[in-house]
């Protein structure tokens, strides 16, 4: 079903505008949960934005005289501008644009540190962003260590996994970091995860062969959290099974149409094998599998 050609025909795209806005967010830290991170990248931003500010200030009758460090932040300008330019494909999990916005932030900070200023400023920038930092390296904390008892719940499921078996994963969380979760569930019994995402992308090493994708036969379950499903289709066009399908967090009682469908679905063809300990995770195996 995968191949290792390297020549699949998809790739990410981003607009100007898309990665000039991704640039001053600064995307590239907020890591886990975005919304909750936002403040704290802000912090940092903020921090660093006021050390320019107060460099700027302290240069302002000679700001077109080489100072020392001026190479740092021609360097930083030099990689935020390439992040705007370069090829994309930021949401595989391999990229390059997040790598080159971090270079770029250390290098701007390295710039910050090289300035003269005024000390009442620095200690003020160098504090925010110190703050930021740790507040979020707190939130980290907490975040890691919650996902951590997730993951090990939803991999008690791949025991009962059949060797060589096509999984579909269905993730209901609000949380997008549980949809990469069942990805890894392939490092087991030969398993064939059908959300492998990144070998949709031409840069990834592995790619889907293109009578074998299973996305646009089997519907939005690659990026939705109510997706749409039929668990026919991709059979129907390949003549490969999906042997299992696992629900994360999947609603006790589902009131939109998409979730109730599934549900009928699996009621139709599948059985409930396996429930993890806190029964947020279910595997539900074909009924005629071979």
């Amino acid at each position: 079903m995968i191949t290792d050609d390297g020549e699949g025909p998809h790739a990410a795209t981003m607009s100007f505008a898309q990665r000039l806005e991704w640039l001053v967010n600064g995307q590239s830290l907020l890591t886990l949960v975005w919304e909750q991170e936002q403040p704290m990248v802000r912090l940092v931003q903020g921090g660093l934005l006021l050390l320019t500010l107060g460099a700027l200030w302290s240069r302002r009758n000679d700001l077109l005289t080489a100072a020392i460090g001026d190479a740092w932040g021609l360097a930083a300008v030099a990689f935020f501008a390439a992040c705007l330019v370069l090829p994309d494909g930021f949401s595989t999990g391999t990229i390059v644009l997040v790598r080159l916005q971090l270079i770029g932030l250390v290098l701007w900070a390295t710039w910050c540190a090289a300035q003269r200023m005024n000390e009442g400023v620095r200690i003020v920038g160098v504090g925010l962003a110190i703050a930021g930092a740790l507040w979020q390296l707190h939130f980290h904390w907490g975040t890691v260590r919650a996902l951590r008892l997730e993951a090990e719940d939803l991999y008690t499921v791949h025991a009962a996994i059949d060797d060589g078996a096509t999984v579909l994963p269905l993730n209901y969380s609000d949380n997008w970091l549980h949809g990469n979760f069942s990805d890894y569930l392939g490092t087991w019994k030969n398993t064939i995860v059908l959300d492998n995402f990144v070998a949709r992308f031409s840069h990834s090493p592995i790619q889907w062969n293109t009578e074998m994708e299973p996305f646009a036969d089997i519907g939005n379950f690659d990026n939705s959290l109510q997706p749409c499903v039929d668990l026919d289709a991709w059979t129907l066009r390949t003549g490969h099974t999906i042997d299992h399908v696992i629900t994360v967090r999947m609603p006790e009682q589902p009131t939109d149409s998409c979730t109730l469908d599934t549900e009928a679905q699996l009621k139709n063809r599948y059985e409930l094998s396996f429930t993890s300990p806190t029964g947020n995770v279910k595997l539900y195996s074909l009924l005629d599998r071979q």
